[in-house]
């Protein structure tokens, strides 16, 4: 592809991206349309325990809630070089005995050494104490990691008490927007947690910014929770669920030592519970014992658990029924064993069912079609609204008569603007009908609403009054026009001159979200306001598009986040006409409008799905160490306006077209032309451009002594561009007729 005829559409913090010299595509992977928006890893293991290889889809059905959900991908096992699988242990010395966690260090140690040191997996050590959480780097020399273990002060801090900020709840302390980033960030207040079940959560939470799954193996018996600190943890149990499930993590529970005391099986009441003895229980039991909690009425003592967590992510307790403890070297050959199951795994994803409901639990089954096999994998998950852009009706759809209508009822200007802003046009409005009603209204306030209202408007077919019931051309009378439109731009438009002139951008925006709410669900308030306004200078030099960002002034003062668009001169209708005409693609003819100077010809085209060009994207992707803006080089589709004795382009409109799934869910633009004069001359130049994004808000939150990131609810941008005081661009020289010398004074 030739990226000079591309054109930009951009949404980010100061990103700008340009048509002549596009950006290389970001070596970070940004979401996959090809998978589905839940996924699980599930192991299947035969009478024997050994993991069975082989199956293909058609083995599985997956139950959501009971009911069989469609499988949007589907991967065959194995450890894939891009998605490897990785080994976490953590040694659990928290709230234990100084032998406790000396024997739980043995057995870590043990694991790391065996083979001569030479693990299969890159594996993370971490050590949760009172201290504070700490881990070593990945690596598969387990020789290396038993050498740091044993000097504690080379573990780096994950972090410590005093900085831990805190569990999940309900209602955040405080939103704000982080000037440096423009992402909403929500700080989770601390409930007191205890600082291994903190330890869970951070591990988690660095997990989760790594490909690829994790098999995670806790040796320690976990925290302590009873009935008087379970309730009111709804939130934390969702975080936990939710953010293992994202981080691929399946979590294992070993205790490598006898609880004091204990001689017999001991069986918990619904007032007692004690993390460290119900490690002794068999896991079928737990299950059937403590179902998925699915509102905060259905909290229970243990569902906090480690050993709950860890049965609830697809792990397993290594310990056997009426098992007190393990030694050291029975733990490393647990660990093993369950390795050896669950290298080999089934990767399913699928798309669950769009839900107005924040935190709903859905219960998760997956069957094989055999039997005498056994499948491993997360218990369920939290289905939340924001997995789907949120379609529910906001606006009121009205006609453009309806609109004229309101105008006519008129009304003091905050009431009527409010009235227009909550207003959706099901018909596109026209440049020139915009402009009448603009001349008819004073307040400052409806006339913003208006073109807000007919901005978002132009991607829609006109009304019926705007076309021109002249019978619609013959097929030779089709092909003239757009031969015409061809030769205008093979023959015009190289011969433009070089020229500037003042692009004058005003951005609407939707609000930004205030204190109290979530990244869950949509904004209350979705009506687009004025964020700014900016003028900048804009060169068509050597027919390449170049802005003069160190002069671009704002008017109403600097914003987070801005749209910019480039190669509305020129690049954008070569792209358009060429893609448009290549194999595959189609360009139809579509209706006749009224022009100011006659019957304006639309035709409407859709370009081949192999063939792009239309570079969108917005910033960034939710990645928590750098932001990255997301890029895409997409096929498009759109309408083109023409006029028929001359071939000339009034109007452009480019659609991308997006798959599911994708954080950017719409993004397109229109580029009316006009005659300017310039030097005596007239030519055919943008006089007005609207673009239009919909994306996911980056949102920030801080949980656990972590800080991470997430898609919030899609929001749309939306910029109206006017272009004004065209010049040429020349320098110019006089020569003088004659040189004659000046005389030195005697």
């Amino acid at each position: 592809m030739n990226r000079m005829l591309g054109v930009v559409l951009a949404f980010g913090l100061g990103w700008a991206a340009n048509a002549q010299a596009a950006s290389p595509p970001s070596p970070v992977p940004g979401i996959d349309p090809a998978l589905g928006r839940i996924g699980i890893d599930v192991t299947v293991t035969d009478a024997s325990g050994h993991a069975v290889t082989g199956l293909t889809a058609k083995d599985f059905t997956l139950l959501d809630n009971g009911q069989p959900a469609k499988l949007v991908s589907f991967e065959n096992g194995g450890t894939p070089a891009d998605a490897p699988l990785s080994i976490v242990l953590v040694i659990d010395g928290a709230d234990v005995t100084r032998d406790n966690l000396a024997q739980a260090q043995q057995a870590v140690e043990r694991y790391l050494l065996r083979g001569g040191g030479r693990l299969a997996f890159a594996t993370t050590v971490y050590r949760v104490t009172s201290e504070g959480l700490f881990s070593t780097a990945a690596s598969s020399d387990g020789n290396a990691l038993a050498e740091q273990l044993g000097r504690h002060g080379r573990l780096r801090a994950v972090w410590r008490p005093p900085i831990v900020i805190g569990s999940p709840s309900l209602h955040p302390d405080h939103i704000d927007v982080s000037p440096a980033e423009g992402a909403q960030r929500t700080v989770l207040r601390d409930a007191g947690m205890p600082i291994a079940m903190k330890a869970l959560g951070a591990i988690t939470i660095e997990q989760r910014r790594s490909p690829g799954r994790k098999l995670l193996f806790w040796i320690g018996p976990g925290w302590h929770v009873d009935n008087s600190h379970a309730r009111g943890y709804f939130q934390t149990i969702v975080e936990f669920s939710t953010r293992l499930r994202e981080a691929r993590v399946e979590v294992s529970v070993a205790v490598p030592w006898q609880p004091p005391g204990e001689t017999a099986p001991w069986v918990p009441t619904r007032d007692s519970f004690d993390s460290e003895r119900l490690s002794m229980l068999d896991p079928a039991m737990l299950k059937e014992m403590l179902p998925g909690v699915k509102t905060e009425q259905d909290e229970k003592w243990g569902n906090l658990a480690l050993q709950v967590l860890a049965l609830h992510s697809g792990g397993e307790l290594l310990t056997g029924e009426n098992d007190f403890g393990r030694g050291a070297k029975e733990i490393a050959a647990l660990i093993d064993t369950h390795i050896d199951q669950a290298r080999h795994c089934y990767r399913l994803t699928f798309d669950p069912p769009p839900t107005g409901l924040v935190d709903e639990y859905r219960d998760l089954k997956v069957k094989v079609d055999r039997p005498d096999l056994v499948t491993h994998t997360t218990a369920g998950y939290y289905n939340e609204p924001v997995f789907y852009d949120d379609l529910a009706p906001y606006f009121k759809r009205v006609t453009v008569a309806e609109i004229e209508q309101t105008l006519k009822r008129g009304g003091a200007d905050r009431e009527l603007a409010a009235e227009l802003s909550g207003l959706e046009a099901t018909e596109g409005v026209s440049r020139a009908r915009l402009a009448m009603w603009l001349n008819r209204t004073r307040g400052q306030r409806t006339r913003e609403a208006l073109t807000v209202l007919a901005d978002r408007s132009a991607f829609l077919e006109p009304p019926q009054d705007d076309l021109d019931p002249k019978p619609a051309p013959d097929e030779a009378a089709r092909k003239a026009m757009l031969e015409k439109a061809a030769d205008y731009l093979v023959s015009e438009i190289p011969r433009l001159p070089n020229f500037y002139a003042t692009r004058i951008t005003t951005q609407y925006g939707e609000p930004v979200p205030q204190e109290g709410q979530t990244w869950k669900v949509a904004q209350p308030d979705r009506r687009l306001h004025l964020e700014r306004t900016t003028r900048a200078r804009v060169f068509f030099e050597d027919h390449k598009e170049v802005v003069d960002h160190e002069a671009v002034k704002a008017e109403d003062g600097p914003i987070k986040e801005k749209l910019t668009t480039s190669g509305t001169f020129g690049p954008i209708l070569l792209l358009a006409m060429k893609r448009s005409s290549e194999p595959g693609s189609t360009i139809q003819w579509s209706h006749w409008e009224k022009g100011a100077a006659g019957p304006v010809a639309v035709f409407r085209f859709n370009v081949a799905p192999d063939l792009n060009g239309f570079e969108v994207g917005f910033c960034c992707l939710a990645l928590d160490d750098r932001m990255v803006p997301y890029e895409r080089d997409a096929s498009f589709r759109g309408e083109v306006a023409i006029d028929p004795p001359t071939g000339h382009i009034l109007r452009l409109m480019v659609q991308a077209k997006l798959e599911p799934r994708l954080p950017l869910q719409g993004s397109g633009i229109v580029v009316e032309y006009g005659p300017v004069s310039m030097g005596g001359v007239t030519y055919l130049c943008p006089v007005k451009s609207i673009s239009m994004s919909r994306q996911r808000r980056l949102w920030e939150i801080g949980e656990w002594g972590m800080t991470f990131r997430l898609y919030g609810p899609f929001k749309e941008i939306l910029n109206d561009i006017r272009f004004a005081n065209y010049h040429l661009f020349r320098s110019e020289s006089h020569i003088l007729p004659d040189y004659i010398p000046v005389q030195e004074k005697p």
